[in-house]
């Protein structure tokens, strides 16, 4: 399979969705897509976000494999693969099945050898990233979905979205494993424990739980966020969990007991994306203001404010691996990829 050229995709120096119509922004597509399903008629929602719906727009969603390759989804139903220091208008991988409705999220398997992608046609799908062919898919959730989850360990793969139940499959078989229930809202996020055994799922109506993995159990319910919850991270070494929404607010807990540990106040509007560096030591955050509110986890304060010179939303952060890990990257609804040296607080 040739490599497809990701005609739409730039990646700036300097530097959550919208559910409309593909961006032209967007990172370019293969051809062939799959036939969308009825559920991909909610693609024609109202440009912001509703009760109901919520639209995406540009770069959608991003991961970082260990050997440094990036995942980005699109808009568009594109999923692609990114080498490591990728420079402007670069060649990518595309994965090979591409629906054309708009793909909301994917993560890398722990080795780096997998990656899971889901969107808006409710099937979560697993490719081989070196051959970008399709392996694995797993149907089970009834409506689109906004979020999945690979834990550390390889077992499981977590789904969820447009209804109130989470999804947690046997990586291996593709067999499902757990159904959790305990949302009374849209499922927009996901994030499992660095050691696999918690489970972290935020909703539509402000709610996190926290599950128990082993007896797929609420842990720890957390009621703080007075709007929808956009995302979600837990700190490197698990003692903490970050949760940020659409009421502008990025707040701290202790995964040991639940309880909130800190407000960190600094948005002006809705935060769509969270992630923490690889060694804990920073925090980041990102939404509608279209900059990156830079924490430092030492002080629990602002370190600085990175922007990328645009106006476009950003909808997804994440930092680079371990052996550069004070690189920072952000997709935005403009279909751009922006980094930054955190250390630094330089673009790069």
């Amino acid at each position: 399979i040739a490599l497809a050229c990701a005609s739409g995709l730039l990646v700036m120096a300097c530097g959550g969705g919208d559910q409309s119509a593909p961006s032209s922004a967007a990172p370019a597509a293969v051809a062939g897509r799959e036939t969308a399903t009825a559920a991909a008629a909610t693609d024609q929602a109202p440009k912001r976000k509703t009760a109901r719906g919520r639209a995406w727009r540009g770069i959608t969603a991003m991961d970082v494999a260990p050997d440094g390759k990036v995942a980005i989804a699109g808009s568009d139903g594109s999923v692609q693969t990114l080498p490591e220091n990728s420079n402007a208008r670069t060649a990518s991988a595309m994965m090979a099945d591409a629906t054309g409705v708009a793909a909301t999220a994917v993560a890398f398997s722990a080795d780096g050898k997998h990656l899971v992608g889901v969107g808006r046609d409710s099937v979560t799908r697993i490719w081989n990233v070196e051959s970008r062919a399709r392996v694995m898919s797993l149907h089970g959730n009834e409506h689109p979905i906004r979020a999945v989850a690979v834990s550390a360990d390889g077992t499981y793969v977590a789904s969820a979205g447009e209804e109130t139940r989470v999804m947690v499959w046997n990586a291996t078989t593709g067999k499902l494993a757990k159904i959790l229930s305990g949302h009374a809202s849209f499922v927009n996020t996901l994030a499992f424990s660095p050691d696999g055994r918690m489970l972290a799922t935020g909703d539509a109506s402000g709610k996190v739980v926290i599950w128990n993995m082993a007896n797929g159990a609420p842990r720890h319910q957390l009621a703080e966020h007075t709007d929808e919850v956009n995302s979600l991270a837990f700190s490197p070494e698990g003692r903490f969990l970050a949760t940020a929404g659409e009421d502008g607010r990025v707040v701290l807990w202790s995964t040991d007991n639940g309880q909130k540990v800190q407000a960190l106040e600094g948005h002006q509007g809705p935060v769509r994306a969270l992630a923490f560096s690889r060694d804990g030591e920073w925090l980041a955050s990102g939404g509608e203001e279209a900059k990156v509110l830079v924490w430092d986890m030492g002080t629990r304060r602002l370190s600085k404010t990175l922007t990328t010179g645009t106006a476009a939303a950003l909808n997804t952060l994440v930092f680079d691996a371990l052996k550069r890990k004070q690189i920072l990257l952000a997709g935005d609804e403009d279909g751009r990829v922006s980094r930054w040296d955190v250390v630094a607080g330089l673009p790069r």
